[in-house]
Formats: structure tokens, C-alpha cells, sequence
């Protein structure tokens, strides 16, 4: 499955195979950022990206699920990242549970519940 990805994305996927984590471009899916917000409400999964079309989606088209952690750090290495997203579920674990949009930056993180207005 991580056929193609560049090496800290493959490193973050295999670090966490087997966990509740979707990575709409680590996980390398050739699909539309709309077919992956669709894939990853029907399996009710989080998308971890740090593409900002995702969060624009769910705005335009109001939708209730599912929960997107739009991560607005740069050059994380995969240990970084690994940590940021397991702190982000313990963390935020209920809201992304219950439909979010959370935005972690450099300078801490927000979370907006969905649908967005």
C-alpha cells in the first residue's frame, strides 16, 4: 500500500499500521480529495493531511463527517508526526469522534466542529 510514497510517509504508515489513523496521501490512494472525505466517512476514519482543499470540501458541502486533522507544521520528521497525530487523538479523541475540523499549527491547535459555516 505504500508503493510510491516518499520515505517519511512510508515510515509514518508503517509506524502505524494497525491503528485507527487514515493518511489520505500517506496511505498513497489514487482518488480525489472527495472520494477520500467519502471513503473515510463510510469507514469512519480521520484524515490526517496537510492538503487545506479538505477542510474547503466540507465547508462547501456542509457534510458531517468525517473529521479531517489539517496539520499546518512543516518537514516533520515521522517520529515527530507520529507523536503529533497520537497527542492529537488523546487529546481530541470525543470531537474527532463527533465530526471536526482540527487545525494544528506551530502555534497550538483548533478545533471547529463540522459541519463548517
Amino acid at each position: 500500500m505504500t508503493k510510491g510514497c516518499r520515505r517519511p510517509q512510508r515510515r509514518f504508515c508503517e509506524a502505524k499500521a494497525g491503528t485507527p489513523y487514515t493518511s489520505a496521501k500517506s496511505q498513497c490512494i489514487l482518488a480525489t480529495d472527495s472520494e477520500v472525505l467519502d471513503y473515510a466517512a463510510r469507514e469512519s476514519r480521520v484524515v490526517i493531511t496537510l492538503d487545506r482543499d479538505f477542510p474547503q470540501i466540507l465547508a462547501l458541502t456542509a457534510a458531517n463527517r468525517p473529521s479531517v486533522v489539517l496539520i499546518r507544521r512543516q518537514r516533520l520528521r515521522a517520529a515527530e508526526l507520529a507523536s503529533l497525530v497520537a497527542s492529537i487523538w488523546r487529546d481530541h479523541e470525543r470531537a474527532l469522534e463527533q465530526g471536526c475540523v482540527l487545525k494544528a499549527g506551530s502555534r497550538g491547535m483548533r478545533v471547529h466542529r463540522l459541519p463548517l459555516r
